[in-house]
């Protein structure tokens, strides 16, 4: 994913086209998590996620949709954000739960 998103940038960006990617993590909706009873899900965000919550389909992922699609990331391109509260940071991606 991060060499595709970069080289569609340099091949766009001379028409003024901006490609950036999100990778996110594990959001409470997830099928993955869904066995989980609310009392657990939270426990198991609070331990597996660094910042102790699951990402929030609506303020954390759209947040980032409407920076990166509005003016004020202008001059952003070629990037990936992961979106994931820091699992990747401490597991593999696609392996933040197990």
């Amino acid at each position: 994913m991060f060499l595709m998103d970069q080289a569609m940038a340099m091949d766009l960006g001379k028409y003024k086209i901006r490609v950036n990617a999100i990778a996110r993590g594990l959001v409470d909706s997830d099928a993955l998590l869904k066995p989980l009873d609310d009392g657990l899900l939270k426990k198991e965000g609070e331990r597996i996620v660094p910042l102790g919550r699951w990402a929030n389909k609506t303020s954390d992922l759209t947040s980032m949709i409407f920076y990166l699609g509005g003016d004020m990331s202008s001059f952003v391109t070629g990037t990936v954000v992961f979106i994931d509260g820091g699992q990747s940071l401490v597991r593999p991606r696609m392996r933040s739960f197990l």
